[in-house]
């Protein structure tokens, strides 16, 4: 079972990992830390909102690639 599924299913607020995603990546890339996010990543957060409770595939299968692209930043920032 996935942790991030409750009953089964997304939780709405995981979108908040695609946010994540974008500000860590562009102050990797750029050295610079920004709270606005571009246009297709809010795109990207509103399709997730409006459809989370179908538990497509390709919901499942972001959520896990964001959290393992998180989880190697970590282990190179504690390296």
């Amino acid at each position: 079972m996935l942790v991030f599924l409750v009953d089964g299913s997304l939780k709405k607020n995981l979108y908040h990992l695609y946010r994540i995603k974008e500000q860590v990546r562009r102050y990797i890339e750029k050295g610079d830390f920004k709270i606005e996010l571009s246009e297709e990543t809010l795109e990207t957060i509103l399709v997730f909102k409006e459809n989370f409770t179908t538990n497509a595939p390709g919901f499942v299968e972001e959520v896990i690639k964001i959290l393992n692209y998180l989880k190697g930043i970590k282990n190179h920032v504690n390296d």
